[in-house]
């Protein structure tokens, strides 16, 4: 996850409801969690020694007719001796990199984060060398571009490159996020679905670089996120929306 200091991260993921653009969001941070994994803890909180699949151990696994998937399988460790599990159901992964989301996450460790907790520590290291995701959220919505919480949240995507951190934002369209963001965003990806063969087809341009396409299976990043789950509005919006309706 360690990138040179000139190196900043912000994607913009858009497409419509139900296309995936939530999920493609998640699995970014998943994959890189899941690639630089240290350990599973059991339910009583038993910490195993733990990492991700070599090729070596894909290979092992291919072999044996086991499809090698990375967020399923690792190499557990007990002194001297290892081998290659599937992660029991219920075990937590642990790694070093840092994920914060405003939806729940399971079966890794992170932080769910609201706009005023960004606000909060906004001045202090906790955001560095991490996953900032932002789904359907005010937190970087562009109608509040001129709002103070719109400008302190524009400001802080502007660190980015310097707490060599990714931060994804995902919205319906592109439109509907804060205008700075789209100014020095560094990846675009527009996402598509199909129902039948449960696929999420991905268009991405990254700056300064010739446009490409990739697609995964949808149920593979499910169970890290509820897909359903609603973005809470802030409460102070709210008030405020109900004092200008009723007086």
């Amino acid at each position: 996850m360690t990138q040179p200091a000139n190196y900043a991260d912000i994607r913009l993921i858009t497409g419509e409801q139900g296309s995936g653009k939530s999920t493609t969001g998640m699995g970014f941070a998943t994959d890189d969690y899941h690639e630089q994994l240290d350990g599973i803890v059991s339910p009583d909180g038993e910490r195993i020694k733990a990492k991700a699949l070599s090729k070596e151990d894909k290979e092992y696994l291919r072999k044996a007719g086991i499809n090698p998937n990375p967020l399923k399988y690792v190499r557990v460790f007990s002194g001297s001796q290892s081998k290659i599990i599937k992660i029991p159901q219920g075990f937590t992964v642990s790694s070093p990199v840092k994920i914060f989301a405003n939806f729940h996450v399971y079966g890794m460790y992170y932080s769910y984060i609201s706009l005023a907790e960004l606000f909060q520590y906004v001045n202090t290291d906790l955001f560095s060398n991490a996953w900032i995701l932002s789904d359907e959220s005010v937190m970087t919505d562009s109608r509040n571009s001129m709002e103070i919480g719109g400008k302190l949240a524009a400001q802080f995507g502007a660190t980015v490159r310097k707490r060599n951190s990714h931060m994804c934002i995902m919205a319906q369209y592109t439109e509907l996020i804060e205008r700075r963001y789209r100014l020095f965003h560094t990846m675009k990806v527009l996402c598509s679905y199909d129902p039948n063969t449960q696929i999420v087809t991905c268009d991405v341009k990254e700056r300064n670089n010739p446009s490409y396409s990739f697609d995964y299976w949808q149920p593979m990043y499910r169970p890290y996120f509820n897909t359903n789950e609603l973005i809470p509005i802030p409460q102070d919006k709210i008030d405020k929306a109900l004092a200008k309706i009723y007086g």
